[in-house]
């Protein structure tokens, strides 16, 4: 991306995903419930959560994870506390060898990649998420870590019969094509 970088909601503009009411809409909604835009869109069903992760990849140059059609293994949250990863709003995806694929709204934040990276003994590998999914996602992992090896995202499809046992990501790669700079 060249130079400065487009705001959310010029980007949905763009794509045609929303309108120019819609995003007042959420705007405002978002400014009354102290959110962010994109949980603003999200929560008031305007953006799809596969539309608020390309263009948020877009944004930030950083390749993303759609959680709700998303498998994760439960084991991977030995290697981050539960209260770190609350505080920085991050979910470990998976583990590649000494990498650690993490989920995370600020995936920019050097500093929260660092303190990761230094817990978990692991190379940090950041995508974006959306963060009313990621929310969700750990408000979930506490009541089915004891029972499930696998926290799958609402959307996730059981019969995949290509599934890694390591779990399995709907990552979304940057899209240069779609937004011409």
């Amino acid at each position: 991306m060249s130079g400065t970088q487009k705001l959310l909601g010029e980007l949905l503009l763009e794509r045609g995903v929303i309108t120019k009411p819609q995003l007042e809409q959420a705007m405002q909604f978002a400014k009354e419930n102290h959110l962010r835009l994109a949980s603003s869109l999200f929560k008031l069903n305007l953006v799809s959560e596969l539309d608020l992760a390309v263009c948020l990849s877009h944004q930030q140059g950083v390749p993303a994870v759609v959680l709700s059609r998303s498998r994760i293994k439960i084991a991977n949250f030995k290697f981050v506390p539960f209260e770190i990863l609350k505080k920085h709003l991050a979910i470990p995806l998976k583990i590649i060898d000494n990498s650690l694929l993490m989920g995370m709204v600020n995936p920019l934040i050097q500093t929260t990649v660092d303190e990761i990276a230094f817990v978990s003994g692991k190379q940090i590998m950041p995508f974006i998420v959306v963060q009313s999914s990621l929310v969700q996602a750990l408000n979930e992992i506490p009541k089915i870590s004891k029972t499930s090896r696998y926290y799958c995202g609402k959307d996730w499809n059981d019969d995949e019969s290509s599934a890694d046992p390591e779990g399995t990501l709907a990552l979304v790669e940057i899209q240069h094509s779609i937004f011409p700079d």
